[in-house]
Formats: C-alpha cells, structure tokens, sequence
C-alpha cells in the first residue's frame, strides 16, 4: 500500500493492525517497542482499543547479549513456510559484520524462543547495516519467504541481494544471491529508494517494487519481477508508472508499506 500525503490539514489515511481508517492528525504515537536497560522487548499488541498495559511480552533481547535496538533491523515473513510468520532481524555485530537472526512464529508461543544465528553477512564482503534497506515476499514461489535486500553500492548506486527462505529448519542460511544492479549514473540513488514486496502481476510470486524519486521531485514506481525459478528478481527494473509532481505527488510525503 501507498500512503501519500493526507487528505487534508486535520485527517490521514492510515492503515493499523489489518485495518484502514480515517483519524485526525497528528497520529497517535503507537509504540512498537519498549526499552528497558538498553534491551530489545518484543510485544504483540491486542488491539487499538486495549490498553497498551495488556500487551503480551514474547521475548526479551539484552543488552549484556549484545543487542541494541539501534543496530536492529526487523522484517515479519514466513520465511520456514509453516503458515505462521516468523520475524527476521538483522542486526549489526562487532566491527560491521551484520547477522541475520530468526525467531520463529507458533501457534501456542510465537517469537518467545530463542532467536537462531541463519548466517552472517561479513563486513570484509562489503556488507554493512546502515547501507541496507530490507524487504520479504515469497518472490521464487516455493511457499516459503525470502529477504530481499537493497544495499549501497559506491556513492549513490545499488545492488539488490535475495537470501531465500525454506521450508527447513535451517531457512535463510543459504548465500545471499545477487540480482539487479542499479548504477548511480543510470539516475538510482540509494537515499531516494524504498522497496516494496507483493505480487503486483499475479504470477504467484512476489515482486518488488521500488518507489524511487522523480527528477521533478515526484515518484516513480519501478518493477524487478518475481518467478518461479532461481530468476526470480534477476532482471533489470522496468518503469511501471510514474506519479508526476504536477498531480501533488512528492517523494519525500511518500511511504510504501
């Protein structure tokens, strides 16, 4: 879903827990996590009518295991394919490094086990947690979700990263596969970039979508397709259709979710 500027200086258009509605501006501040001597804490909120104080704790990350909520990126998908999403986090290690962690969704306790080590993506590799942008979708169609990773490459170019889930136990351990590159001096820009998965073409596989900005300060929406092969987001991103500023469209009030 897009979400575009609000419809009026009083209103916007949002969309919480599965639902879409329209509440006067400014937001409320919803938390999605809460600190606690610098640790991680994971909470599963009941709704938006329930107070926050009933919200269920599933799992609590310390700081004395080396955690920190700056250094986490976290992604919801079902990446094992059992049905249940799983939540991702990438997190920076010593030096550079960036581990990918997994905690897995269940029925009876979900995400309250221990978060399994699926690899690490070495800084002596390039790799590096503030030149990522992360997104998940089922983008091979083997029924299980997959990473897709954006990541700098030199000033202002970048390179698109795909780790595939399984339906294993051992789900986004293999090696991260390269896709697209998208050069600087083709007019990319790694800043101006936000990608966004969902089966735009009705494929059966998830495709990514990168909201990147117009030179007229406007949006265009480009497409690196999924498939049902090891081809999945390999090509080239093709234009799928831009969204001029003379219509009111500006990248920087713009957010793909």
């Amino acid at each position: 879903m897009l979400v575009g500027p609000p419809t009026s200086a009083e209103h916007a258009v949002v969309g919480i827990a599965g639902r879409i509605g329209v509440i006067p501006a400014p937001l409320p501040h919803i938390p999605q996590h809460v600190e606690e001597a610098e640790r991680i804490r994971l909470l599963r909120p009941h709704g938006l009518r329930t107070p926050l104080s009933t919200r269920v704790l599933r799992n609590s990350l310390p700081a004395s295991n080396g955690w920190d909520r700056e250094k986490s990126a976290p992604i919801a998908g079902d990446f094992n394919g059992d049905g249940r999403a799983d939540l991702a986090i990438l997190h920076g290690a010593g030096g550079t490094d960036v581990n990918v962690w997994m905690l897995i969704g269940s029925i009876t306790s979900p995400l309250s086990g221990t978060p399994r080590l699926a690899q690490v993506l070495p800084s002596g590799a390039g790799w590096n947690l503030v030149s990522q942008k992360v997104s998940a979708g089922d983008y091979n169609g083997d029924g299980a979700a997959d990473l897709a990773i954006l990541h700098a490459a030199g000033a202002t170019g970048m390179y698109l990263w795909k780790i595939n889930g399984a339906k294993t136990t051992t789900s986004l351990s293999a090696a991260p596969v390269k896709g697209a590159t998208s050069a600087g001096t083709a007019g990319w820009v790694f800043g101006s970039t936000q990608p966004v998965s969902g089966d735009v073409n009705g494929d059966g596989a998830a495709d990514l979508t990168l909201l990147h900005a117009a030179p007229d300060a406007g949006v265009n929406l480009w497409g690196v397709w999924g498939a049902k092969s090891s081809a999945a987001l390999t090509g080239s991103p093709g234009l799928i259709k831009s969204l001029p500023a003379t219509s009111g469209w500006r990248y920087a009030y713009a957010k793909g979710v």
